[in-house]
């Protein structure tokens, strides 16, 4: 081995070492990775191991304190932001999936900022990763906002970031920040056939996220003219309102609640009228195939309101 190589530290070896102290040697782990940081150059930090990783990556994995995190990104800033490790992943996946600090995703956003566009072996950006791997909110946002096209997106499994808000529950303003960035998100179905909606029902969502999720959808059901009043209903979108009627894990209580809490969004007696008689995919009326007799009362009364 050449002098030059022989200089080269091995941070893999160093970064595993100090992850595997134990939690009482607390101080003297903290200073390891402070005399590590001296070790790190451009050269070492640019190494790969045999998964494709760099230091970084590892790092990463390893929960490293941010100044670690820092001087390794700084030293190689091409091969530490853009480099793809195992599985495809960039150091941006690693970082939100091991709840790295929200100043150094920003750091990362900042050398690389297609990173938030990249996808991982399985097809998952780092949003979706985020998501998942439930990062703090604040994260969530900045990779949002580092790249908006990420809320449309279809990941692994025909998943959109919604799908993963809804099944990994995701903070609520989240959620509408992606309805909003997204509307047509609320219809994509993956590769189950299932809306975030229905993807709700199964998981047993809160009612705020069945109603948001719900009243997101309404624009695709009811189209209302603002000259004639006159309301038309593509039977392909009034899926999530027709399929509350007869769900069996909906309780009578939930259905109640959603059907008058649309309705009051939905003053127009035309629309209650429109959305009684809503037909499902295969024909049938919202009202006939309500399986709770006081939800048919409630949309009744809607209906024949003055």
């Amino acid at each position: 081995m050449s002098q030059e190589g022989a200089d080269v530290v091995d941070l893999f070896e160093m970064i595993e070492a100090i992850a595997k102290m134990k939690e009482e040697e607390e101080e003297a782990k903290a200073k390891q990775w402070a005399e590590m940081l001296s070790l790190v150059t451009p050269e070492s930090a640019a190494r790969k191991d045999d998964k494709g990783n760099v230091p970084l990556h590892a790092a990463l994995i390893n929960k490293a304190p941010l100044e670690v995190l820092s001087r390794l990104l700084a030293a190689c800033l091409v091969e530490g932001a853009f480099s793809k490790g195992f599985k495809q992943k960039i150091a941006l996946h690693l970082a939100v999936e091991n709840k790295a600090l929200l100043a150094f995703v920003k750091e990362l956003l900042a050398a690389n900022p297609q990173g938030a566009q990249e996808p991982d072996v399985y097809g998952d950006l780092p949003l979706h990763r985020a998501i998942e791997c439930k990062a703090p909110q604040e994260v969530l946002f900045l990779l949002l906002d580092a790249w908006p096209g990420a809320a449309s997106f279809q990941a692994g499994f025909r998943r959109l970031a919604l799908h993963f808000a809804v099944f990994y529950v995701a903070p609520m303003a989240f959620l509408r920040q992606l309805l909003d960035t997204c509307p047509h998100g609320v219809l994509a179905r993956d590769d189950c056939e299932r809306t975030p909606f229905m993807l709700a029902l199964e998981k047993r969502s809160c009612n705020e996220v069945l109603l948001a999720l719900l009243l997101a959808d309404l624009p695709f059901v009811i189209v209302v003219d603002e000259h004639d009043a006159s309301i038309t209903s593509p039977r392909e979108h009034a899926g999530s309102w027709t399929h509350i009627m007869d769900h069996p894990r909906l309780k009578v209580e939930q259905v109640l609640f959603l059907v008058k809490a649309v309705f009051d969004k939905l003053p127009l007696l035309a629309a209650h009228q429109q959305l009684a008689h809503c037909e499902d995919d295969k024909g049938r009326e919202a009202i006939s195939i309500c399986r709770h007799s006081e939800v048919r009362a409630l949309m009744q009364e809607y209906v024949c309101r003055a």
